[in-house]
């Protein structure tokens, strides 16, 4: 059998998350075309395997859906499609990778006029992949596999206000009891940090399928990059 032979200190994992508004076909649409109750903040979720399976029903207790938003679902495209199954034309799919998870809020699940599209992707591997290999942990003689060990992570983005949507660490058990800490990203900016462009967060974790992060993006901001710095 074909081995991955890995640095076994530590190497680097980067999680984009971007938020696409389109129309009822899925075509791409200005932001601000949505409703005045819709411009509102859009939660996502990293990891947390157990939640996802029940469609982020715990999360989504610790950021609700706002607004007039309805939650549709979390789906993987290329495997999930969600509303747009039996409509490929839109050009949000231009704009998704297989295997990127993505999150669906629209005005209506009855009669949707909007879609807001919360995409969760990795440039080298899928995000559905990696999330649900949280689910099983096999020691190998190069290491353990499956369980994700953080040492820290940087956030990137482009709206400085960002960095003020708290980030909440949610942890499960096996009957969905839970509870969550969360962080403030500026919490984390030194005084005198000279490095303006990204804040990083000193917070090891270990993430399996029982774990997750959950957040959401502001009206105003487009995305959000996560590089989390993994120890293997």
């Amino acid at each position: 059998m074909p081995r991955v032979n890995r640095d076994p200190r530590l190497a680097d994992m980067t999680v984009k998350i971007t938020r696409f508004v389109t129309d009822v076909d899925g075509n791409i649409i200005n932001k601000n075309l949505l409703p005045l109750a819709m411009q509102v903040r859009y939660a996502y979720m990293l990891f947390g395997e157990f939640d996802r399976q029940g469609g982020y029903r715990l999360a989504q207790q610790v950021v609700p859906v706002e607004g007039s938003s309805e939650y549709i679902g979390t789906f993987v495209f290329g495997k999930q499609e969600g509303f747009l199954q039996f409509n490929t034309q839109g050009n949000v799919y231009n704009q998704m990778l297989l295997g990127d998870i993505y999150h669906m809020y629209t005005d209506s699940t009855v009669s949707p006029n909007f879609f807001v599209f919360m995409v969760v992707s990795n440039p080298f591997a899928a995000m559905g992949s990696i999330t649900a290999a949280t689910a099983w942990h096999l020691h190998t003689p190069a290491g353990l596999k499956g369980k994700l060990s953080i040492e820290h992570f940087k956030l990137i983005t482009e709206t400085n206000s960002q960095y003020n949507a708290p980030i909440s660490l949610l942890g499960i058990d096996n009957i969905g009891v839970n509870k969550s800490d969360s962080i403030n990203p500026l919490a984390s900016r030194a005084v005198d940090d000279k490095q303006p462009d990204f804040i990083q967060i000193d917070m090891p974790m270990q993430i399996d399928q029982f774990t997750g992060l959950v957040s959401f993006i502001r009206f105003e901001a487009e995305s959000i990059i996560y590089q989390f710095k993994l120890r293997y």
